[in-house]
């Protein structure tokens, strides 16, 4: 199956491949040199989101082949059961790509989205995103697979990286302790060696998980939007995590099927507050019909920030967003949905 969804007066799209027959569509495409009668674009041109949803792993070898010849690729998202993010290099080289190293990604790309819930991202795969994409401004890495639970010593990583997302936005409950967070908490600490992530100014945490006070020390003082579920982030409720982020300006929520209250600790900074209800997955088994305990949710979350103000001195402005859905409405994962 193929979906395209275009989503801007500039005619941007959005390609999703959940098959193979349609990947190989694609890839033809992309290697045509010509235009066809009315065409003002190729198909090369005009592809700046992929979504690579198919899990054929004979079409992983092709993906170098794809993606190459999108000039103006901007945002590639990995929502399929990958095998492994080393397709995209060879050891030792072939002819295909005679530097392990070379990238087969357009130097339009700014953001990589890991969001399968079933394929674990290594350090190995990170250090090499960062080598072949250096300009990557976004990436999000919802499985995280560490080394026996220790982080290996590195060089920073992603010096241009912007917005780190981490976890996957569920609605189902989720548990701090549990192996998938405590490997996260690994991952960031990885991500906090020597300068860090210099340029990081927005975190989006969609599974609960403990902060490493490396990742605090560093990253905390740059972070101007935060993110997380309503319900699931005791993460930021801990007394010593929250006014720790200390040029924060806007908090995101993430509506689940409960709310927990927000962080007690005063945080002199914030001043924006936005509850966002992303349309997937369902917060209802009928998601075409009104749910109106979306609006007890609401009131619930606007009684709570009424009670905790006093420790949000700055706070200006609160928000709701509840986008009614359709099949081509979830753009939680869409580079036009930019925070």
């Amino acid at each position: 199956m193929l979906s395209t969804t275009f989503i801007g007066p500039g005619s941007d799209e959005v390609v999703i491949l959940k098959s193979r027959e349609p990947f190989l569509q694609v890839l033809k495409a992309v290697h045509r040199r010509t235009n066809y009668p009315g065409e003002t674009r190729r198909p090369a041109e005009l592809i700046r989101c992929l979504d690579l949803a198919a899990e054929d792993p004979v079409l992983w070898g092709f993906i170098p082949s794809l993606v190459a010849p999108m000039s103006n690729l901007e945002t590639i998202i990995f929502s399929g059961r990958t095998r492994s993010f080393r397709y995209f290099y060879d050891l030792p080289p072939s002819l295909l790509m005679s530097n392990p190293h070379s990238s087969p990604f357009p130097a339009s790309l700014t953001g990589v989205l890991f969001s399968s819930p079933t394929f674990a991202v290594t350090l190995g795969d990170l250090k090499l995103l960062s080598l072949i994409i250096p300009q990557l401004e976004r990436l999000q890495v919802t499985v995280f697979l560490s080394a026996g639970g220790s982080t290996p010593s590195l060089a920073p990583l992603f010096p241009s990286l912007k917005w780190l997302s981490i976890g996957g936005f569920r609605r189902q409950a989720n548990d701090i302790e549990q192996p998938s967070s405590t490997s996260l908490t690994t991952l960031l600490s990885a991500l906090s060696v020597e300068s860090g992530l210099p340029n990081l100014a927005r975190l989006d945490i969609l599974t609960d998980m403990q902060l490493p006070g490396t990742f605090l020390d560093l990253h905390g003082p740059l972070l101007t939007i935060l993110s997380v579920p309503s319900h699931h982030h005791r993460c930021i409720r801990a007394w010593s995590v929250f006014p720790r982020f200390s040029a924060l300006e806007k908090l995101i929520v993430l509506l689940e099927t409960k709310i927990s209250a927000l962080p007690r600790n005063p945080n002199i900074h914030l001043q924006e507050i936005v509850l966002i209800c992303p349309p997937l997955p369902f917060i209802s088994i009928r998601p075409n019909e009104p749910d109106f305990s979306i609006l007890t949710q609401v009131d619930h979350f606007i009684g709570d920030i009424v009670s905790v103000a006093e420790a949000y001195v700055a706070l200006r402005r609160i928000s709701v967003s509840i986008p009614q859905w359709t099949p081509e409405s979830d753009q939680w994962l869409r580079p036009s949905a930019r925070g």
